[in-house]
């Protein structure tokens, strides 16, 4: 679960032309639970609840 987060942090805090978005708290915080998500939807298959509430 580590793994996953931590592979999802590490590829969208980079930018497509090679600068690190870790100067902009924004850009930061839309990783982190990016890679959160990502750790989160190993243990349920829908961690957000979204299927439910397109119902």
């Amino acid at each position: 679960m580590v793994l996953v987060a931590l592979s999802t942090w590490l590829m969208l805090i980079f930018n497509p032309d090679g600068s690190i978005g870790m100067y902009n708290i924004a850009h930061v915080a839309v990783a982190v639970f990016a890679a959160v998500v990502a750790a989160l939807s190993l243990r349920s298959p829908d961690p957000l609840h979204l299927r439910a509430a397109a119902r």
